[in-house]
């Protein structure tokens, strides 16, 4: 087939379930449409399957929402080829298209954004609006797992290697009411963002490092953190850091999946499940999931349940 027949065949990968796979939340507005909570000017179409943003003049299939979004997550997604394979390989479509045609992408080196003075702003961002503990926080930075940049202010979750080199990192905003997410260019996918414990024998698997840090803090009463180990894959489309990590710690006897209780969550949980299985088969799997979407909404959930019971055990008295 050529571009033309392949683009007309992908139009049919849902644009909602598009927006959710990258961390952008779906709002029904009308019968018939969707805007989403981080781009209220956005309007997708779910009867034609299209979309416009308003603010830009931006619009189209689902080619063109990945052109148009996708390219936060990973550059790549700026190249119309590889938007094509991508979604092909979503949809199963086989023989259209292989690797070999992509436009090759030379390596980066990994340039973290520069450091703040100070962390206050994260610090508060991620106890005050996302209810982390701060015992959680202050072990994030202290192992320079995270820091604030500057002049943005944004959190950056960093790893690094076994010689203390940066080779995965990404970038949060810190603004209650705006979402911002980057992973930074030259990122080795052999890694995660991680959080380890010396004599770990369990390993748990999160999507964004901010459910981890959440799942942390809604065990705290278990000491889970000082427990076991923690992998963050940031997406449910870059598993590979696990198998990877696992490789590397043979101490690991049983896997926790803690991913993010939505269709790509629960998708991505069964299929990392079965490689696991396949792969490392004296390792034991246990599959979690919280009652909300993902683990911080789960945490700010029951923070605002506890402050609502403390409110009115204190006006009962």
């Amino acid at each position: 087939m050529d571009k033309k027949e392949r683009r007309e065949a992908v139009k049919t990968f849902d644009l909602v379930k598009l927006a959710e796979m990258f961390d952008y939340t779906p709002i029904p507005v009308g019968r018939h449409y969707f805007t989403l909570k981080e781009h209220d000017s956005v309007r997708i179409n779910i009867v034609k399957n299209t979309f416009v943003q308003y603010s830009t003049g931006k619009g189209g299939d689902p080619v063109s929402f990945l052109m148009t979004f996708g390219t936060g997550r990973n550059n790549k997604f700026k190249s119309l080829d590889y938007c094509l394979y991508w979604l092909e390989k979503k949809l199963n479509i086989e023989n259209t298209f292989t690797l070999k045609e992509l436009p090759k992408k030379e390596k980066l080196d990994l340039i973290l954004p520069e450091k703040d003075v100070n962390n206050r702003r994260i610090f508060a961002y991620l106890n005050k609006t996302r209810c982390i503990d701060p015992e959680i926080i202050k072990l994030f930075l202290h192992r320079k797992i995270l820091y604030q940049s500057q002049p943005y202010k944004n959190c950056v979750f960093v790893n690094y290697d076994k010689n203390g080199k940066p080779v995965f990192a990404t970038e949060r905003g810190s603004l209650p009411n705006k979402k911002y997410m980057h992973e930074i260019e030259g990122c080795d996918y052999d890694y995660g963002i991680n959080f380890e414990n010396e004599g770990a024998d369990t390993l748990v698997i999160n999507e964004a490092v901010i459910d981890m840090m959440s799942f942390m803090t809604l065990n705290m009463k278990n000491h889970l953190h000082e427990k076991y180990s923690f992998i963050s894959i940031c997406s449910v489309t870059k598993d590979k850091c696990i198998y990877n990590y696992l490789n590397n710690h043979k101490e690991i006897k049983d896997v926790i999946i803690a991913l993010d209780h939505d269709e790509a969550g629960m998708k991505a949980t069964q299929e990392i499940k079965n490689k696991i299985n396949q792969t490392f088969k004296n390792i034991d799997i246990l599959v979690v999931y919280p009652t909300a979407k993902d683990w911080n909404e789960e945490l700010q959930n029951r923070t605002k349940e506890a402050e609502k019971e403390n409110s009115l055990g204190n006006f009962a008295k």
